[in-house]
């Protein structure tokens, strides 16, 4: 699913994860969504942390798609994430 105008509403994006900002929106580039079977795997020697955040298909948040695990700091709490209320959003309303 190509996604064309996607949003990260309450966070940034900063070096291939989640980064806390002041902004209210991030613009994030056109992206393809593909589903596959398998568990990623970090690699070795690396804690991999991810937060598990809601897409939804407008800015009102009506209407729910699918939750997408997104590499996040260690150094952030998940509940950080979830307090901010940090979403993806695919088509502003």
């Amino acid at each position: 699913m190509l996604t064309l105008g996607l949003t990260l509403e309450a966070a940034g994006w900063l070096d291939g994860q989640l980064a806390l900002t002041t902004d209210l929106a991030t613009a994030l580039p056109d992206t393809l969504f593909s589903w596959q079977n398998k568990e990623p795997q970090a690699e070795p020697g690396k804690k991999a942390a991810t937060v598990a955040l809601p897409v939804y298909i407008n800015s009102e948040r009506t209407d729910f798609l699918f939750t997408l695990d997104l590499p996040a700091p260690v150094s952030v709490p998940k509940e950080i994430w979830y307090q901010r209320g940090t979403a993806l959003i695919c088509h502003a309303s």
